[in-house]
């Protein structure tokens, strides 16, 4: 996954499993988010700078729209 996202020249967004280590290389993106992670003990900081609690709302309104509308 981060292979074809480099290879795209796209940032990744995608959050660390916890307790994920660095990865060699090239993959800035994924271990930026894992050293934030480390530094205040959860995803949580990571989230709010890249803006990620975003799709976490959006995904909630979706979820809403269609338990009304079915």
């Amino acid at each position: 996954c981060h292979d074809e996202l480099r290879r795209k020249k796209i940032s990744a967004l995608i959050p660390p499993r916890k307790g994920a280590g660095y990865w060699p290389g090239e993959y800035a993106d994924r271990n930026r988010a894992v050293a934030n992670q480390r530094m205040t003990g959860s995803n949580a900081r990571w989230k709010w700078t890249t803006d990620y609690n975003r799709r976490s709302i959006a995904e909630t309104a979706m979820y809403r729209v269609k338990q009304l509308f079915g």
